[in-house]
């Protein structure tokens, strides 16, 4: 299999997923009868949500693959997998369900892994007992394995059971194993009751998974109708059979019985298992991974996919990395496949995957990377791939009227719709960096056309030129500032009336050299809305955190006992100036990349340590400060090019590490310990 049919198979699969989470999440939790009862055959989205906010289904399978990051080798184990999980997870909120030591599996895991147990002893039922160990999470998150592995599903189960035995066990790993070999098998053959049989092989034949996958396809098998196999698994392997909150097994059946009754078709077998009920959310994202591949892009019905606009957004503890698309996302999951294998990425996929910038290529179908035109009555628009770029159509546009078409570079509380898993978010675009758009206009539209950012405080352009014939670059520069980017795009000044007509988009870019400062006068609690527990979720403005404790307080970021990250988790940072008052302890940090990697400057009374974190935390070099910090307010500056840290004016020459890495800003004070930061001045190394 070539580089681009793998990633073409990858972004289906992905897509698949994120279909099912989509399709499913309304009604999880509800009985079969229920959904009959209220919207019958679930042959369509039964909620509008607009911008989709995160799901645990889809954080698993999009961060944890990041393991491969400290170990892109097949031997990776389960215990640098779990040492991943405490690296991008904040603590009791976000990412998956926090429902408490023995309820829930994956908190009762992390718990121990936070006191120190290494995987896969985290995960074992010696150690949190059965029913944990074998809850549904062992298989939800197990589809990026599926992905990484081209198509070898004795590679996808191995994966699988590393990264599950972190947190499940038993029938808990037999599920990731089997998900992930189904997605593996996927990608080469053409029948699900083929991918069943097959799959069945990298599982233990004995395991009651097994003998329950076996089970619901001899009644396939032996000519049983869909609505009999149904109401045999709901009496025979119903909810009220099994221990724990989600079993894996109730859920595998409904599983296995829509695979092979759904006729290898993507929409009926979707719809066959969602109508089913149950953890629907968790089983049409498996089935739905399994499916996409099976069928590929155009197997997909466009109503699925076009409500999505290539957007996924997340909870992880990586604000910047919390905002993406499917396509981008989907080249990442194939670039960890081409790694493992050894195989070359072509030069114009590998482009987009060289983190010095933000390139945006248009090679897969409804792969928009999530931008958008903003239609009115009188400039009535919408973007749509065709062939390798983005075709900006106007179907009617008036003349004098100005359209856009942007990307959002910020979500806010009141552009998503829910929280129900606690997102929170970092821009991705930064006063000092130059946005570019390569178009050209074919038609020779009577167009104008302007590059512009839309900040928190104001709008910021470049001055309206006509869109010409030719493939043009138009670059827009963000003065340094300290504004927070909610969105860039472009405005369309029309000049005459345009009617069924288009002009293109190749390629949109945004170079990483920021310039900003973070004034935390400007930022907010921001109030998200209820989570998954129904508890309201309040957040940092632009910011993340570990343990959701810092605030912000008369005009100032308060943080005591917590780890606040802001900025670009891509970008590279050069300088930082802080002005800030510390009562104890601080680690300023800077190339962080989670909880458990970062770089610091850590001030403890008369002491600045160099901090460098790789797991474990270790000191590398000390030096004495003349003024002792502690009970101080004072300015802080870092200039990583220079190796010189000044402290309240007092200014030391240290060895540092070459900038050679990426990662965002982040402030860690300890328990006992407070810190009120009154702003943040971040400069790029490409800026300076």
């Amino acid at each position: 299999m070539d580089f681009e049919a793998y990633y073409r198979k990858t972004y289906a699969a992905w897509l698949g997923k994120i279909i099912g989470i989509r399709l499913g999440a309304p009604v999880e939790n509800w009985t079969h009868k229920q959904i009959m009862e209220t919207y019958g055959k679930l042959d369509h989205y039964p909620v509008d949500y607009g911008v989709f906010a995160a799901d645990d289904d889809s954080n698993g399978p999009l961060f944890f693959v990041r393991s491969l990051d400290y170990n892109p080798n097949k031997s990776i184990s389960s215990e640098e997998m779990g040492n991943y999980v405490l690296n991008i997870l904040s603590e009791g909120h976000g990412f998956f369900w926090w429902g408490g030591d023995g309820i829930a599996t994956e908190h009762t895991a992390y718990l121990r892994l936070k006191e120190g147990m290494k995987a896969p002893l985290s995960g074992a039922w010696q150690t949190n007992g059965k029913v944990m160990a074998e809850q549904i999470g062992g298989q939800i998150f197990s589809d990026c394995w599926g992905y990484v592995s081209m198509g070898d599903a004795q590679l996808a189960a191995d994966l699988a059971e590393k990264m599950a035995s972190v947190t499940h066990d038993l029938d808990g790993i037999e599920g990731g194993r089997f998900v992930a070999a189904c997605i593996a098998l996927a990608y080469t053959h053409d029948t699900c009751e083929q991918i069943i049989e097959e799959a069945l092989r990298f599982i233990k034949p004995d395991s009651h998974y097994a003998k329950l996958v076996r089970e619901i396809t001899a009644i396939y098998k032996a000519g049983k109708t869909a609505d009999e196999c149904l109401k045999y698994i709901q009496e025979v392997h119903g909810y009220d059979q099994y221990e724990g909150v989600c079993h894996i097994l109730p859920n595998t059946a409904i599983m296995i019985m829509a695979m092979l009754y759904g006729e290898n078709d993507f929409s009926k077998t979707m719809t066959m298992l969602c109508t089913a009920g149950w953890d629907t959310d968790c089983t049409c994202g498996n089935v739905g991974s399994i499916m996409g591949a099976l069928a590929g892009i155009e197997g997909i019905d466009a109503k699925w996919i076009t409500p999505i606009n290539d957007l996924i957004l997340s909870s992880s503890l990586l604000g910047s990395e919390n905002i993406d698309t499917i396509s981008h996302t989907a080249l990442r999951f194939a670039a960890y496949g081409a790694k493992l294998h050894q195989i070359e990425i072509p030069e114009k996929y590998q482009a987009e995957l060289d983190s010095s910038r933000q390139l945006f290529r248009f090679y897969l179908p409804y792969g928009t990377h999530a931008f958008k035109s903003e239609s009115t009555r009188y400039f009535e628009s919408q973007c749509i791939v065709d062939g390798s770029a983005l075709k900006c159509v106007l179907n009617n546009a008036f003349p004098n009227t100005v359209g856009k078409v942007l990307q959002k570079s910020y979500y806010r509380s009141c552009d998503i719709y829910d929280a129900r898993y606690q997102p929170s978010f970092s821009p991705k675009v930064y006063p000092g960096e130059t946005i570019r758009f390569t178009l050209s206009n074919p038609q020779e539209l009577p167009l104008s056309v302007s590059v512009y950012a839309l900040g928190r405080k104001q709008k910021t352009q470049s001055a309206f030129v006509p869109l010409v014939k030719e493939r043009k670059d138009y670059t827009f520069r963000i003065e340094p500032s300290d504004d927070l980017i909610l969105e860039y795009g472009l405005e369309l000044r029309v000049k005459e009336r345009i009617l069924h007509s288009s002009f293109l988009i190749h390629e949109a870019a945004v170079d990483r050299n920021f310039d900003v400062l973070i004034d935390f006068k400007n930022e907010v609690n921001e109030d998200y809305g209820l989570d998954y527990g129904e508890l309201r979720f309040i957040e940092v403005s632009q910011c993340t955190t570990l343990r959701n404790r810092a605030k912000i307080d008369n005009g100032s970021l308060v943080v005591a006992d917590d780890f606040v990250l802001f900025g670009d988790a891509l970008g590279s940072i050069g300088k930082m100036e802080l002005e800030l008052e510390l009562h104890g302890t601080v680690q300023i940090c800077y190339d962080v990349q989670g909880w458990m990697h970062y770089q610091a400057i850590e001030l403890k009374a008369d002491t600045m340590n160099l901090i460098e974190k790789d797991n474990v935390e270790k000191t590398v070099s000390a030096k004495k400060l003349k003024k002792d910090t502690n009970d101080c307010k004072f300015l802080l500056k870092l200039d990583r090019n220079n190796g010189l840290i000044i402290v309240d004016g007092e200014s030391h020459r240290v060895a540092m590490k070459a900038v050679t890495g990426s990662g965002c800003a982040g402030l860690y004070v300890p328990a006992g310990s407070s810190c009120i930061i009154h702003s943040c001045q971040l400069v790029s190394t490409n800026s300076q």
